[in-house]
């Protein structure tokens, strides 16, 4: 039994407000409405709060209006399977009560699940982009899991990665195929139950050298994927967004926020989130993950992305320069960006349909200036000039809160770790960062048609 029960409970006649303050600080994503008694009288989630809201209720509206009456419950002494109980009824809290109905114990899934490392029957995972920069990651860690993975990709930027994984993984499986093609996505979704979609022309730079291409891509492509993948039976659509949809501002967007994008690149994006909104019902579940700027050496390098730009420069040069730098940007290594897309994958629970995810880590807000100081901590004979002239207007800060407390998702990767990493591989490979090959404007620009 928990010794501290009575932090996760509230009483029924607790405010919406004060209720929201209970689940944030209990973090399990819901409370016990009990009695004086402590008697259990109701659940209420932190959705069933936020639909509440939706439907007009104020903040000083009374839980018990909002609660569920009537929770499935355990008695004390019974004995089950639990993970599969909850997994079938779909319960993310399951209270356990003694035969007068008092609350004495409770069991959340998640807990459950990391307790007990269940190996669930693991469905198969169609990766789109999986031989990408991200994907090519997300797929290696995957297979390492044991997971069934079928990658679709089109090979924009080569057959790289695909080898390296293929040599590794000999079984998984891979179709060379273009998202716009109706009969590719048909064969890619074969006795698919999830989708991660990562196949879209991403970044700024690439995306302006056709406008007609990127939203044919990045936007239609998608929202007839997603329509297809929902009547061919999918039941999880992950969908890769960018904290690029925050453009600019100066206060800290979370994903309630409103959103100002400043590209074609993120414009893209959140018409494409809007579509899959659309589209989400109990049996398709779809999650938009908002990446913060990726980092870091992947089986597919960039050396495009300002992190790994600015540390390459700095090696082969000694000398980088930065426009601007006030602007903020978040970070996240490619790695602990498939960490948390792998995350989503294996969660159980429906309830996370519809949601929208910022993936980083607070601390790893930065100003664009704040990197060149730590890279030349780690290369001291680095030259850093910061020019006026300022070649981008985003900026952006951004709250990771919600898949801190949803999952409890920590960062392995910080800057520091992230540039030496980068700086090792630079050296030890030789690398010219300037060929085309770890740039994907560079790639693009002899491949489609202005």
């Amino acid at each position: 039994m928990r010794k501290k029960i009575k932090k996760y409970c509230i009483g029924p006649d607790y405010t919406i407000l004060e209720a929201m303050k209970v689940i944030s600080g209990g973090g399990i994503r819901g409370a016990f409405v009990v009695d004086k008694n402590l008697r259990l009288v109701g659940i209420v989630s932190d959705g069933d709060i936020r639909r509440a809201i939706l439907r007009g209720k104020n903040l000083n509206t009374k839980i018990k209006y909002v609660m569920n009456p009537d929770p499935i419950f355990l008695l004390e002494e019974k004995k089950v399977d639990l993970i599969k109980l909850m997994v079938e009824k779909d319960i993310l809290i399951l209270p356990v009560v003694d035969k007068n109905g008092i609350l004495k114990d409770f069991h959340y899934l998640p807990e459950l699940i990391t307790k007990n490392k269940v190996k669930k029957k693991k469905e198969k995972v169609l990766v789109i982009g999986g031989a990408g920069y991200v994907g090519s990651i997300l797929v290696d860690i995957l297979k390492s899991k044991g997971h069934d993975v079928r990658v679709l990709d089109i090979l924009l930027y080569g057959e790289g990665s695909i080898k390296k994984l293929k040599r590794k993984y000999p079984t998984l499986e891979f179709i060379k195929g273009d998202i716009r093609n109706i009969e590719d996505i048909m064969k890619g979704l074969q006795g698919v139950k999830i989708i991660v979609h990562l196949g879209e022309i991403v970044g700024d730079p690439a995306c302006n050298i056709n406008p007609n291409y990127t939203i044919e891509i990045n936007y239609i492509a998608t929202r007839t994927l997603a329509e297809i993948a929902k009547e061919s039976g999918v039941e999880k659509f992950i969908y890769i967004s960018s904290c690029s949809v925050y453009g600019f501002g100066e206060k800290t967007f979370n994903e309630q926020s409103e959103c100002n994008p400043l590209s074609l690149y993120a414009k893209c994006k959140l018409e494409s989130e809007r579509a899959l909104k659309e589209l989400q019902n109990n049996s398709f579940i779809t999650v938009i993950l908002r990446l913060a700027t990726v980092f870091g050496i992947s089986l597919r390098p960039r050396f495009d992305l300002i992190v790994n730009l600015l540390t390459a420069q700095a090696v082969k040069d000694k000398k980088i320069k930065i426009f601007g730098g006030e602007q903020w940007r978040p970070f996240i290594h490619v790695r602990d960006a498939a960490k948390a897309i792998t995350t989503i994958i294996e969660y159980p629970h429906k309830d996370i349909g519809g949601e929208i995810f910022n993936v980083g880590a607070d601390n790893l807000n930065y100003k664009i200036k704040h990197i060149g100081e730590i890279i030349k901590k780690t290369l001291p004979d680095t030259k850093v000039e910061i020019l006026d002239e300022i070649t981008d207007e985003r900026s952006y800060k951004v709250s990771f809160k919600k898949i801190k407390e949803y999952f409890n998702f920590t960062p392995d990767f910080d800057l520091q770790r992230g540039i030496k990493e980068i700086v090792e591989f630079v050296k030890k490979n030789k690398i010219d960062y300037r060929k085309k090959e770890y740039s994907n404007y560079l790639n693009l620009v002899e491949k489609i048609e202005v």
